[in-house]
């Protein structure tokens, strides 16, 4: 999939991190690999510089997600 510049997708744990600006920060939308339904919960921040964390939150969401199963 062509992303526009900036934007990235990580493969984590069996989840896709579609790691999108959101205003003047970021959020991450958190995909099942066999799934086209997000997590209900986004991680995001208006803060640029913060990127990083929400990437961090994220991996967190599906690492509770996966203990979880």
């Amino acid at each position: 999939m062509a992303l526009p510049p900036g934007d990235e997708d990580i493969d984590y744990n069996g989840f896709r991190l579609e790691i999108r600006r959101f205003g003047s920060g970021w959020r991450v939308l958190i995909y099942d690999l066999e799934s086209f339904v997000s997590f209900e919960k986004i991680p995001n921040t208006r803060q640029y510089g913060e990127r990083n964390k929400v990437i961090a939150e994220a991996k967190a969401l599906v690492d509770h997600h996966r203990a979880s199963q």
